[in-house]
């Protein structure tokens, strides 16, 4: 069937827990999605499958169970017959093979959590007495799990993650790029043959592999072409080969290459299987070839994670000090310890847990794709992901409705119905804390701010002195310029909160160009120019240029570390009005000489942007960092 992008398409992102890759003579085999609850979560346990494996290896090392033709059930049954025997005759009972000690000790030195959990008791009969250590070990180790772990021993377990590829999203994605994980970059071949469809194409590419280079340094990255089947000439593969070297050149040197081919892509194509067997190898391999999906971590961790994980049937988010309760009755008391536990278990997609400031590392989601499709409830493209204009007129929400879509204002009403009255503070909370969302009051009335839903303005108009932030020789992602808009509406809104002002003036939003009084003295003109890699910002009164500059300075700063990975580079020009020409002077040039209205006479808080890598933008929460400024 054809695509029809208005029911296929992903809206912000869709995960699938868990596919289970089985290694057989050497060929991987099919990837199948493994067993999930009627909520669509993960059943696994994951602490007796961890267990078992480990006994697996035990036995591996026992020369009296390393019989490759014997089948590691057979080993177990033949262990629980000896000691039977042994019953009878006490001599033999105490000559017991050390191997078989030597597995019994390791069984008893497991935590009593661990033995809990990976443990099946098997009822015995008066006329056949198990000796007690032997009872021991059966309840503590079911055959049947050491059978699965012999199995699983070289399968993965993987969570894939599908990101919308609408512009809305892509200041929503970030949050979820990490070092862990091995990414595929899709793309349309087809859009090669034509010069305008090949120009946005290379676009698109570029975005996302300078996006993955700034999230995600280490991580292995595969570039897709899909729809091979319509170049089968080997020159149409070569031509767009060439094409995309040139374009990336050496810039990303965590490219996979399709080396059998001698590509930096690889083709595929859905429709005839074509190339599917070998991406997916490819993937596995990368998988395979990360050192840290294979490093040992302590079993109670994977306890914690069950015990984590077994909150989801009630509860979608669990506060941090919860989880540390959790933690303590398992016997891990060390805070450091805990925290580690959670980064793992955040790198590996199996929960959510920021920590760029203390009030976010609070909250651990449980999971993921339910944080995923409340914040898309909100975000999201208003001509290809469409509400029902019928639904919500009959809800009495239609002017609320467009009042989201055409000014990005959602109402706490319209966010209410949306989410269905369901966790409605905790959402708001959480899209604040990771500048997607802001306050905003006008008037009497109150809103939202959501800037990723604000369209451009062609006629956007601008006047005053100028400071640009120059992002040319680098990367400015989508992303930056939204939540720099958030944290003005965010230190308007502090002012008027916390300062009783009225702040007058009518702001102009859209998603290229504001105008914001955020105190009554202070307006904030700022222009976003895509393909220059800048943002301007506008200063109408030279007495408040040093102040205006430093505030939205720190802005940046503040979103370059909690959002874009401290990855992001700029260049500060100044306007210096005395030059009629190539006016804009380097930042350091500029402080060098004093000049006016930046420096000098009308110095304001800070006149040297230097102290802005201090403490004061990063690791704080947003109130504190807005009160700093």
């Amino acid at each position: 069937l054809p695509f029809n992008s208005h029911r296929e398409s992903t809206i912000g992102a869709e995960i699938t827990e868990n596919l289970s890759i089985n290694e057989e003579q050497g060929r991987s085999s099919k990837w199948k999605k493994l067993n999930t609850n009627s909520s669509g979560l993960y059943t696994s346990n994951y602490a007796s499958r961890f267990a078992a494996r480990i006994m697996l290896n035990l036995h591996d090392d026992d020369r009296e169970f390393t019989d490759s033709n014997r089948d590691i059930s057979e080993h177990i049954r033949d262990l629980r017959d000896k000691e039977k025997d042994s019953v009878t005759d006490g001599s033999q009972h105490e000559s017991s093979s050390s191997g078989t000690r030597k597995t019994l000790q390791h069984v008893s030195s497991l935590p009593a959590i661990v033995r809990r959990k990976i443990s099946k008791v098997i009822m015995t009969t008066k006329a056949n007495p198990l000796p007690k250590d032997e009872i021991e070990f059966v309840k503590e180790f079911d055959e049947k799990l050491v059978v699965k772990a012999k199995k699983d021993a070289k399968s993965l377990s993987l969570c894939v993650w599908d990101f919308g590829g609408q512009d809305v999203f892509y200041p929503m994605h970030h949050i979820f790029l990490q070092d862990s994980g091995t990414y595929i970059v899709a793309f349309d071949s087809r859009d090669f043959y034509g010069e305008k469809k090949r120009t946005n194409a290379l676009a698109h590419l570029s975005f996302w592999l300078r996006s993955l280079r700034l999230h995600a340094r280490t991580a292995p990255v595969v570039l897709v072409g899909t729809f091979a089947v319509d170049h089968e000439d080997r020159k149409i593969v070569r031509a767009i080969d060439e094409i995309i070297r040139e374009q990336i050149k050496n810039m990303f040197p965590q490219l996979v290459q399709n080396l059998e081919d001698d590509l930096v892509y690889f083709p595929v194509d859905n429709q005839t299987n074509f190339g599917i067997d070998k991406l997916r190898q490819t993937i596995e391999t990368a998988v395979r070839n990360d050192h840290t999906v294979f490093e040992a971590v302590p079993v109670r961790w994977m306890i914690l994670l069950d015990e984590i994980l077994s909150e989801r049937k009630k509860k979608t988010w669990l506060s941090h000090s919860y989880v540390t309760q959790l933690a303590n009755t398992i016997g891990i008391r060390d805070a450091s310890e805990i925290d580690m536990a959670l980064e793992l278990f955040h790198d590996r997609g199996m929960l959510f847990h920021l920590t760029q400031t203390e009030k976010l590392k609070r909250i651990v989601v449980l999971h993921p794709q339910w944080l995923i499709d409340g914040f898309c409830k909100i975000i999201r493209d208003k001509d290809l992901h469409r509400f029902s204009q019928n639904e919500f007129e009959v809800a009495g929400l239609k002017n609320d409705l467009q009042m989201a879509f055409k000014n990005a204002l959602p109402t706490p009403e319209y966010i209410e119905y949306l989410l269905k009255s369901h966790n409605v503070k905790f959402f708001v909370d959480f899209m604040r804390r990771v500048m997607l969302l802001s306050e905003w009051k006008f008037m009497t009335e109150s809103y939202f701010l959501v800037p990723s839903l604000l369209a451009d303005n062609s006629d956007a108009q601008y006047a005053g002195l100028k400071c640009v932030f120059d992002f040319s020789d680098d990367f400015l992602p989508l992303g930056v310029f939204e939540r720099l808009i958030c944290l003005c509406a965010c230190y308007k809104y502090q002012q008027q909160a916390t300062q009783h002002v009225r702040i007058s003036g009518i702001p102009k939003l859209s998603g290229n160009f504001i105008s914001m009084d955020i105190t009554p003295e202070l307006k904030v003109q700022l222009l976003l120019k895509r393909d220059a890699k800048s943002i301007t910002l506008f200063v109408h009164d030279s007495e408040q240029a040093s102040r205006t500059l430093f505030i939205v300075n720190s802005m940046l700063r503040k979103i370059n570390h909690d959002a874009m990975n401290s990855g992001l580079r700029w260049q500060i020009l100044l306007e210096d009005s005395n030059l009629k020409e190539n006016n804009l002077v380097i930042y350091e040039q500029a402080k060098e000489k004093e000049l006016a209205p930046w420096f000098g006479v009308s110095r304001s808080k800070i006149d040297d942007l230097a102290e802005l890598d201090s403490e004061k933008t990063k690791n704080v929460s947003l109130e504190d960092f807005i009160l700093s400024l």
